[in-house]
């Protein structure tokens, strides 16, 4: 073993420390990712997620939905949660709503949303301070009927495939020096690493091993260079196309001097830029974009079974039960139609998706439509309150 193996795993160290994801416990994000860059991905929902490590990748982010509308209102309960664990409230311990003719002021703290003065949910893609006051707004300038069409038709854009495979395209394009130029950098990178890890100077012999140090290394050190600085202006200028504006000049700066001190994370430039380019949705809707059948159908799944079997919120943490529940339900149907829209599209139904199980063993006597655990109990409720179904 060579003694430059310290050096060369601190080196990879950094890439694939960067490629770890740790996301907030009180709120569930997930990270859509493609390998090798095309138009199929995948998702990963978790406390801690690994994106990638390739060049050519890239990632975006798609957030549980923070809060739920109707006409009369805006509540922050969650409804076609994706996360295995359905956060109802997921970033307050109360539930809030208001109507929105009281909604007075709309403030960001420390990437929260206040509304009222009191603590309402994530800033998330989905709304800002300034979007979610404008919204209340808009509401209130509406006659009721004028008012459902209008958020109806913001519903609909947060379940929209089409736009995300456009954007898709649109960053993959913009970006694709970037992906070449780090590509190549992090070909001479392995190839390096694997000369010296497995003692290559050792097993070619003295002579080779003077060449390789005198004529290959320098070639490859000063391609290697070249290559790092073609990236870093490549990825400046895809930034910039992407993200035009001074609001995000502070971003791009930081992930250039990253990168400039840091030659590892050249290597997932692409992935921070399209993750900053690429909007976040709903994670059923990047699903209906980018992955198979297989894994599209079981992201609906879940998402149906939370919409057709929402968990129920204690009264104690639930101060205007009845409000939160019209709201939340007129929510809930709406996403409902927009999930079975986006399954015809695939060619499958709700019915299929949310049958009955097999059971497990003979003991099996019922199951939760919730959670899919059984049970060799006939009746009752599962540990998430769900009433059991028998078999």
């Amino acid at each position: 073993m060579t003694h430059w193996w310290p050096l060369i795993a601190a080196f990879w160290a950094v890439l694939l420390i960067d490629c770890v994801k740790v996301f907030p416990l009180r709120w569930w994000r997930v990270l859509i990712t493609s390998a090798w860059g095309g138009t199929r991905g995948g998702a990963q929902c978790g406390r801690v997620v690994f994106a990638p490590p390739l060049p050519v990748a890239w990632q975006a982010y798609a957030d549980e939905l923070p809060f739920a509308f109707s006409p009369e209102g805006i509540c922050n309960v969650t409804v076609g949660a994706f996360g295995s664990v359905a956060a109802v409230t997921p970033v307050a311990e109360v539930a809030r709503s208001w109507k929105w003719e009281d909604i007075k002021s709309v403030e960001k703290k420390g990437g929260r949303l206040w509304v009222n003065g009191r603590d309402f949910c994530a800033v998330t893609g989905y709304a800002g301070a300034g979007e979610l006051w404008a919204l209340a707004r808009q509401c209130v300038a509406l006659a009721p009927g004028e008012r459902e069409r209008h958020l109806e038709r913001i519903l609909r854009g947060w379940f929209e495939p089409a736009r995300l495979r456009r954007a898709i395209a649109r960053v993959n394009a913009r970006t694709s020096a970037l992906a070449f130029f780090a590509s190549i950098n992090a070909v001479i990178a392995l190839a390096v690493s694997v000369w010296f890890l497995a003692d290559a100077p050792g097993m070619v012999g003295e002579r080779w091993a003077g060449y390789f140090a005198s004529r290959v290394l320098p070639m490859l050190g000063l391609y290697a260079a070249c290559a790092h600085v073609a990236a870093l202006i490549a990825c400046w200028l895809a930034h910039r196309r992407l993200l035009p504006g001074r609001e995000h000049a502070a971003q791009r700066a930081n992930m250039l001097l990253g990168a400039a001190f840091l030659p590892p994370q050249v290597f997932r430039l692409r992935a921070q830029v399209a993750a900053a380019a690429l909007p976040t949705r709903h994670p059923l809707a990047w699903l209906a974009a980018v992955a198979g059948a297989r894994e599209f159908r079981e992201g609906a799944a879940r998402v149906l079974r939370d919409l057709r079997w929402p968990l129920a919120l204690a009264s104690a943490r639930n101060p205007d039960p009845q409000i939160t529940a019209r709201i939340a339900s007129w929510m809930r149907a709406r996403v409902t139609d927009e999930a079975e829209r986006l399954l015809a599209l695939r060619g499958m139904s709700a019915g299929e998706l949310l049958a009955a199980p097999k059971p497990d063993s003979p003991e099996s006597r019922s199951y939760c439509p919730r959670c899919r655990d059984q049970f060799t109990k006939a009746g009752g409720c599962c540990t998430c309150g769900t009433p059991l179904v028998k078999f």
